[in-house]
């Protein structure tokens, strides 16, 4: 059996180490929590999100699937939306193309060429001098055309 203070001893390391223990636990929880409120969480598989979230910074993905609405003030997409099959697109900036050139045979006539993808709806506008023919051919698929003579 051993003497009454060898166990008071033993008791009172345990009691210290428990509390060391709980300091690196709070130590730990509050490193985590800073870290995930001011740092991104890579998420490397599938997630569910049940509830609202709410992001104060960019929320950068390789793609949403959503089974609801989404709402928001201001949507802003770099290059195209896809709807089912199809896709809007919206430039504000006027389409260039290097092809350009004189037509061999004609005189003094500019021919121009764009490319825009089918099945959307097409709004053209085109600034041509006066001193130029203005004609525009174009599908009928939904295309409008706008043609000045400046």
């Amino acid at each position: 059996m051993l003497p009454s203070d060898d166990i008071i001893a033993v008791n009172s390391t345990q009691t210290t180490d428990i509390a060391g223990l709980k300091n690196d636990l709070d130590e730990l929880r509050n490193d985590h929590d800073t870290h995930v409120s001011t740092n991104a969480v890579l998420i490397n598989s599938d997630q569910s999100i049940g509830a609202n979230k709410s992001f104060s910074n960019n929320l950068i993905t390789k793609g949403i699937e959503n089974s609801n609405d989404i709402e928001t003030p201001t949507l802003h997409v770099t290059s195209y939306v896809q709807v089912g099959n199809e896709s809007i697109i919206h430039a504000t900036k006027p389409v260039t193309t290097d092809s350009l050139v004189l037509s061999t045979g004609t005189t003094g006539m500019l021919v121009g060429e764009a490319t825009i993808p089918s099945k959307v709806q097409r709004i053209v506008h085109w600034n041509i001098p006066i001193n130029l023919k203005s004609d525009v051919v174009a599908p009928l698929y939904g295309t409008s055309i706008d043609v000045t003579n400046t």
